[in-house]
This record gives structure tokens, C-alpha cells and sequence, in this order.
């Protein structure tokens, strides 16, 4: 069985660099997921490359960050938030693709307008294959969503 030792994130340290240099294409993109995430996860593309450096294989945590803003944008070139709402959302985005469970984020989408939990859940199923993400006290139901998507 595994133990479980909580630590005071104050006194963490970074991991040691593992990659001397990055490949330039995968410094490019993520550069673009910066540019993408800079008002709602505000790190400098120095901050980004100095962690993926860390990673023993960062081409899949690339992957995933790209996931992750793809969509972002796709919500935010649908629907028109304020900063605040735009936080919110990404923080929903964020803990479903970490493994967060919808039913834990109920009170974030109550802080949504209803055209953008629904374009939200729109895009969760088309990217991530997360079906109604939010309890049914928070979104309104339709017949479409009684039945059953197959899953690929």
C-alpha cells in the first residue's frame, strides 16, 4: 500500500533538468500554448520551457497542454466571457482533463451563463469524450442528452 506524505508546497523544490535543450518545434508550440493560456494560467514561455525541460519525456505533457487550450479557444471564440468567467472556465477544463470529476465543479458552473456551459459541454465531449459534465440541477436538460452517445 502506498503512503500518502503531505508536504507544504512552499518547500518544494523543482526537479533537475533533464533535457539541455528543447527541440525548436516543441518550443514553438509551446510558445502557442502560452499565447493561448496567458490570461487565465499566466507563466512566461521561460517558465513553461524551464518545467517541460524537467519532464523525463515532455512531448506528451505538450500534448495534453494543447488539449487543454484547444479548448479554451474554441470556447472563447464562441462565447464572449469576462476575465473572471474565462478563469472559471479554464479551471473546469483544466480539472476534467486531470481527472477531476464534474460533479465536484458544480458550484464554478453556476458562475457560467448557460450558452457557455453548454458550448463548454459541446466541446468536452467532441475533445476529451466527457459526456454531460454538469449535474443535472445545472444544466437544462434536452432530449438529445437522454440517450446515450456512442463512444469511439
Amino acid at each position: 500500500m502506498a503512503i500518502i506524505e503531505f508536504r507544504n508546497p512552499n518547500a518544494l523544490t523543482p526537479g533537475p533538468i533533464r533535457h539541455e535543450h528543447l527541440p525548436p518545434e516543441l518550443v514553438h508550440r509551446i510558445e502557442t500554448v502560452c499565447s493561448v493560456l496567458a490570461d487565465v494560467f499566466p507563466m512566461t514561455a521561460g517558465e513553461w520551457i524551464d518545467s517541460l525541460r524537467r519532464d523525463l519525456v515532455p512531448e506528451p505533457e505538450v500534448v495534453w497542454w494543447e488539449r487543454v487550450a484547444g479548448c479554451y479557444l474554441e470556447l472563447t471564440a464562441k462565447v464572449d466571457l469576462p476575465l473572471h468567467q474565462r478563469k472559471i472556465a479554464f479551471k473546469i477544463i483544466f480539472s476534467l482533463f486531470s481527472g477531476g470529476k464534474a460533479k465536484e465543479l458544480g458550484n464554478e458552473a453556476a458562475q457560467l451563463p448557460q450558452s457557455a456551459k453548454s458550448e463548454l459541454a459541446a466541446i468536452l465531449r467532441k475533445f476529451a469524450r466527457i459526456e454531460n459534465p454538469w449535474p443535472r440541477s445545472q444544466r437544462r436538460l434536452r432530449v438529445a442528452e437522454t440517450i446515450p452517445m456512442a463512444r469511439v
